[in-house]
This record gives structure tokens, sequence and C-alpha cells, in this order.
């Protein structure tokens, strides 16, 4: 048996929760605040943490394209959020703490390095290195808590050798995060080589037209949990017709992506 492909994944994958006496085939839009009160045994819980009851917690259309971007991303779950730097915060708060340092090359976002460093004001220190690999790993040391990096940087594409990245901060126990919006999981997926949490900017290829501002967070193991907790309590999650318009894009992730690529190889080398 073939195992199912991305392509099939970015259409199909994922959990849906749809009323099976009525047989819609796209996920509704659960725009609800509330739910029924149940005993907790006769109610969801979609990420093993709480029961379904606000949607400040969790929501049926969220989750499901949650649980599509896991598993194109092959992450154990996923977190929507209301925008790319939303999924950063959340996922920044829920790791350090006073005296924590973070590591990341100086070819980011913009928006990512301005808020690195007025973390300064909670007692948070940031190292920025020169951009590249190289430079990343010869400023890894003891100390170092969070090592962040984009696949691909944004804006000037710069592409970092993940795996050795991964290799250098693991042996200092640091926590590899990296921001894989401009590669997508149909280029990448980097949990796959051993990093730790994968952050998107749904804003731009997963969403794909334009019209929503929103993110992702994708967990390699169970400490993604923690992160639910710091979403539910800085309040930080997608909104279910934000879910809904991206669940609509990842439906032609794969043939965008493959047209961007074959778009490239056919333009003049400078």
């Amino acid at each position: 048996m073939n195992p199912v492909g991305k392509g099939t994944k970015s259409v199909r994958g994922g959990v849906r929760h749809v009323n099976d006496g009525i047989g819609s085939i796209i996920e509704p839009i659960y725009q609800t605040s509330l739910f029924d009160y149940r005993e907790p045994e006769q109610r969801p819980s979609l990420h093993g943490v709480v029961p379904l009851k606000y949607s400040r917690e969790d929501n049926p259309t969220v989750h499901a394209v949650e649980s599509k971007v896991a598993e194109l991303e092959h992450g154990m779950d996923a977190l929507g959020t209301s925008s790319g730097m939303a999924a950063i915060t959340t996922l920044i708060m829920s790791l350090l703490s006073r005296d924590s340092t973070v590591l990341m090359p100086l070819d980011v976002y913009g928006s990512t390095l301005v808020l690195m460093e007025r973390l300064s004001k909670f007692g948070v220190r940031t190292v920025i290195t020169d951009p590249g690999t190289d430079n990343v790993i010869k400023s890894l040391r003891g100390g170092i808590n969070v090592v962040f990096i984009e696949s691909v940087s944004n804006p000037l594409l710069r592409v970092y050798d993940i795996p050795e990245i991964v290799k250098a901060s693991h042996e200092v126990g640091a926590v590899v995060i990296v921001d894989n919006t401009l590669a997508t999981p149909i280029g990448l997926t980097p949990i796959d080589h051993g990093v730790d949490f994968v952050i998107h900017s749904a804003t731009k290829y997963l969403g794909g037209h334009n019209d929503v501002v929103a993110g992702f967070i994708i967990g390699s193991d169970d400490r993604i949990k923690g992160v639910w907790e710091w979403r539910r309590f800085l309040g930080t999650i997608m909104e279910p017709f934000t879910a809904f318009l991206v669940d609509r894009g990842l439906k032609t992730l794969h043939i965008r992506m493959r047209t961007h690529e074959e778009s490239a190889r056919q333009s003049p080398s400078s």
C-alpha cells in the first residue's frame, strides 16, 4: 500500500468534526464562543488537555486545520494562532523565563528580531549572530536555552543546515525552533531532522490567498501541551472563520508550491 502523499494530506488530512446526519464534505464553521455543558466524560478533548467548552481554549473548526498541519509537518500536534507573531510569542512565553538566553541569526524576520530584543525587559537575553549556519554553530555554548532559525530566511532567502544546527544545539541542551514559513511542509519537514518546534505564518503560503492573518505552532512531542496552556491564557487562538479559510488554502498548497518551483527553474540564472 502506497503511503498517503502530501497532496492528499493537504486536501483530506486531519480530523473532521461534521454531523454525519447532514453529510457536509467541508468542515463547518463553529462560530460559537461556548459549547453545551455536559459531563466531562461526554465532551471531546480536542488536544487531550481539557474538555471542549470555550473557544478561547479550543474550537472544532480550528482543530480540524490544526490536525491537518500536524500531519503535513510530521508533528505530534499543532496549535493555530491569530498570527505568525502570535505563534512565536506564545511558544517563546512557554519556553523562556528570567535569565533565559535565545540565540538567533541576524537575518530572521525583522519583527521576530525586535520581539526577542524587547524581551530583555523581562530578563531574557538574546544573542544575535551573523547570518549563516557556521556562525550559528560557532556561537553555541552552555547556557543557551533556545535556538531560533528560519529554514529559509525572510526576506533574504538564505538556507540553513538544520540537521547540523540541531545536532550542535542539542549537545548544549538547547531547544531548536524553526520558522518553516517560506519552505512550507511541501518543501521541508524540520521535525524529521530533530527540530523540537516548528512555527508558521499561515498568512503567507499556507493561507495562500492574502485574506487571512494566522499562524501555527507544531510540536514534536508532548511539550506542545504546555504551549497549549500558554495559548489558552494569552488568548492567541485562531478564529474559526480564519481556520476555515486556511483549510481552504491548504487544499491547493502542493499545487501552488510545485508551480513556484517550476517557475523558478525556468527563470534565467543571475
